[in-house]
């Protein structure tokens, strides 16, 4: 700390991003408690099953609830969607729009997207097991995770509990003086509580392979998907 403060720095840094990786992995795991597991295969790209599925599952959402068709559902996702999606349209055969609309996508176009439908966007850097990326090694590039973890619910459904922080930083104690060693502590108290009246963990089958309803033949309405 006196030779190398930015050492120390990054340390606390680095404490901060794992504490917080769990933390956010606890409350995921409590609001999939508290969901329906509700799956959804996939039919065509990315992007058009994503935006498909999400209209069935607010149309059910809404209907079973009797809620305003203006209501708005909150959906958290994997924030690597936004990527896949525009990769989806990178992909798709040229038509109607121009390259520059299809490869110049930004978040604020697919947020319209779900504003339109009355959803809120909430995307997350966490998520449960395969839902992170791999460390890059020697080798072809990690592939796009074969499912998206997402959660959908009326808003204000899951509520976050702060309970506040302790946050003690570098300390030590006889042990470690010692050895010339220091610990880094820091705790949040957290939780959750839900009081909605129903929420989805959907799971999506997602492949960014550009493919629209134009270029394969398709018959969602067997299976009622």
């Amino acid at each position: 700390a006196r030779y190398f403060p930015e050492q120390v720095e990054a340390w606390l840094r680095l404490a901060a991003v794992q504490h917080a990786r769990v933390a956010e992995i606890e409350l995921l795991r409590l609001m999939t408690a508290a969901s329906t597991l509700v799956t959804h295969g996939q039919l065509l790209g990315t992007t058009p099953d994503v935006l498909a599925s999400l209209d069935q599952a607010c149309a059910g959402i809404v209907s079973v609830n009797r809620l305003s068709r203006n209501f708005p559902l909150r959906w958290v996702f994997p924030q690597w969607l936004y990527n896949q999606m525009r990769a989806d349209e990178a992909r798709r055969i040229p038509g109607g729009s121009s390259p520059d609309e299809r490869y110049a996508i930004s978040e604020a176009q697919i947020n319209s997207w779900l504003a339109a439908r009355s959803i809120v966007a909430t995307p997350i850097m966490d998520g449960p097991s395969g839902q992170v990326f791999g460390r890059q090694g020697d080798a072809p590039m990690i592939g796009w995770p074969s499912t998206a973890i997402t959660w959908l619910y009326p808003d204000g459904s899951h509520l976050f509990l702060d309970g506040g922080e302790l946050n003690l930083g570098l300390f030590r104690d006889s042990t470690l003086v010692s050895t010339n060693d220091v610990q880094i502590f820091a705790e949040t108290c957290e939780g959750h509580a839900f009081h909605g009246v129903e929420s989805w963990q959907l799971t999506l089958d997602t492949c960014p392979s550009g493919e629209i309803s134009g270029t394969v033949d398709i018959d969602p309405c067997t299976t009622g998907s």
